[in-house]
């Protein structure tokens, strides 16, 4: 057992389902729901044991209009609370004591998830009630008394259990699981504890809200996020599921440990709960005895690419450095840049992942009726600028004229079933600053022309407008596979599916972009690709029919 200051034991952390079994507490303050996600917390001060269970929480608008927070004074039990623990059911009961809103993530969520922009953070995206930005905002606490406490082996759920993390683990791309009760914990024998895997997605600049893209399904409300690495809570699911323009997305929304029990602190200071306060305590020193693990780079930089109000995303694949210059090649979609071909006028912007933005030249993009939807770009920066390009990483080629060409690593092969992830710019605008968009998955297929060169990669990674252009990466040495060109949808029966989606490989344009970079004279036009069974397998197209139709229509 780790004993901090002032004799609080570590502060750990178990999932448990929640089901309410009602009375009249809260009746005029809240929209107690029947069931859903808890994470128990438990505890020792001076031998004593401390444990309650924290959830997200629902308030109406009259405890809105209190303030931002709430007390339940002798109030009885309310909640039953079931935990699985070494292959067993154990079931305790407990009552609420405090409700409380996190204000840092309501700041974050209405500047990101602007009603205007139609998202929806309901379990079927048609209640327009549960995109009010408080709604996700509050999270409560009930406490078990001594004698519930008492039917808890503590032994064996310390052993389960997770300690907590601080926010600065908290970091896109790092690899995360979640522990839900999904549908409640009346169908325990199915849905008890179940885990899904992802990653951290987007990160708000104040680390009080986060994205991820493991798949979380209704009653996961008040589940854990929990790094894989050290096995540490860093989140509560907040809204497993997320809707955009009425389609479903494939994100969660989370919010930080750290943040709530901040936010709960502020609180305490003018409604003081003494066994509440010491909780606090422990968990907000731990934050603090935390070490940030080192951020390891994982891949290419990507871009964002706007031109005239259409965005994308695009993969820096090389840099030449000359005397004064560092010039930057960007590959993307042509679909991307489409509204600046043959306009000089028409300006295209490119947005480094620091936020420095610079004017693109096209000098490339592929015929409409290519197979390839490509396109290439030069950008001018500063030698003393790199804009996190990452040189060292990169393969370096030494010209005669003192030209310096960077180039990225990218794979020359490719494995069915391999951990892949995507990079871009999707869903938000450029004014809402959460950086690159992360989303992780398998490489679930590879077409194949005649002379067996891959020419279409499939994947599983969530794909939305304004990924094309984005980096199709290798998860486990970061190498570039592809680029991102489109999502599929069926318009016969308007259904999107971002989590299949195509990708160009690599090995059809780095050795084109490589030569044309050490030569200087040739040109590009080669990227374009006319073969029949090239265009098939890009429009969709069975070989085996005459009807070029295709059965289901791909565009993103």
């Amino acid at each position: 057992m780790v004993v901090m200051e002032n004799g609080i034991d570590r502060v750990f952390s178990f999932p448990c389902g929640i089901k309410y079994i009602g009375n009249d507490v809260g009746k005029n303050s809240a929209k107690f729901e029947e069931s859903r996600t808890g994470i128990l917390l438990f505890s020792t001060f001076q031998n004593r044991p401390l444990c309650y269970v924290l959830s997200t929480f629902t308030p109406n608008s009259t405890a809105i209009k209190k303030g931002k927070w709430l007390t339940f004074k002798n109030s009885s039990k309310s909640i039953r609370v079931v935990l699985k623990v070494s292959k067993k059911y154990q079931t305790v009961f407990g009552s609420p004591i405090i409700a409380w809103e996190c204000s840092d993530f309501e700041q974050q969520q209405k500047a990101i998830f602007k009603p205007k922009l139609d998202w929806n953070m309901s379990s079927n995206g048609s209640d327009k009630v549960e995109n009010e930005p408080t709604i996700l905002s509050w999270f409560i606490l009930y406490q078990l008394d001594a004698n519930e406490m008492s039917k808890l082996d503590f032994d064996k759920l310390r052993c389960q259990a997770s300690s907590l993390c601080t926010d600065f683990h908290i970091r896109t791309g790092q690899p995360i699981e979640t522990r839900s009760y999904p549908f409640g914990p009346d169908i325990m024998e199915i849905f008890t504890s179940a885990v899904s895997t992802g990653i951290i997605s987007n990160v708000s600049l104040d680390k009080s809200l986060f994205l991820i893209d493991a798949r979380c399904l209704p009653g996961s409300e008040g589940g854990s996020v929990i790094t894989l690495v050290s096995h540490k809570l860093v989140g509560i699911i907040v809204a497993p599921l997320c809707w955009k323009n009425q389609e479903l997305v494939g994100f969660s929304v989370c919010c930080s440990v750290q943040s709530i029990f901040s936010s709960l602190q502020n609180v305490l200071q003018s409604n003081p709960i003494y066994d509440v306060r010491i909780l606090v305590i422990s968990c907000l020193k731990a934050f603090e005895d935390n070490q940030l693990l080192p951020s390891k780079n994982k891949g290419p930089t990507v871009v964002r690419i706007d031109v005239a109000g259409i965005w994308g995303s695009g993969v820096v694949v090389a840099a030449t450095k000359s005397k004064n210059l560092c010039e930057v090649t960007i590959v993307t979609c042509r679909h991307v840049v489409e509204n600046a071909i043959g306009r000089n006028h028409v300006k295209i912007s490119v947005i480094f992942e620091n936020g420095k933005s610079y004017i693109g030249k096209l000098l490339f993009a592929s015929d409409e009726a290519s197979a390839y939807d490509l396109a290439v770009l030069n950008v001018e920066i500063d030698r003393s600028s790199p804009e996190n390009l990452c040189l060292k990483q990169m393969h370096e080629y030494e010209l005669a004229n003192g030209r310096q060409i960077f180039m990225i690593p990218y794979s020359k092969h490719f494995s069915k079933g391999s951990p892949i992830h995507v990079k871009g710019y999707p869903l938000f605008d450029v004014d809402i600053d959460l950086g690159a968009t992360v989303c992780s998955g398998v490489l679930s297929n590879i077409s194949y022309n005649n002379a067996d060169a891959p020419i279409l990669l499939h994947s599983t990674c969530l794909v939305h407008r304004g990924s094309s252009g984005g980096g199709l990466i290798c998860s486990v040495t970061g190498e570039l596979q592809g680029i991102v060109v489109n999502h599929v949808k069926d318009e016969n029966c308007n259904v999107s599916y971002p989590d299949v989606n195509f990708s160009i490989p690599c090995n059809v344009f780095m050795p084109v972009v490589l030569d044309y970079l050490l030569s200087q004279e040739r040109d590009l036009n080669s990227l374009n690709c006319y073969d029949n069974d090239v265009v098939r397998a890009w429009n969709m197209e069975p070989s085996h029919l005459n009807d070029r139709e295709p059965k289901i229509k791909s565009k993103l």
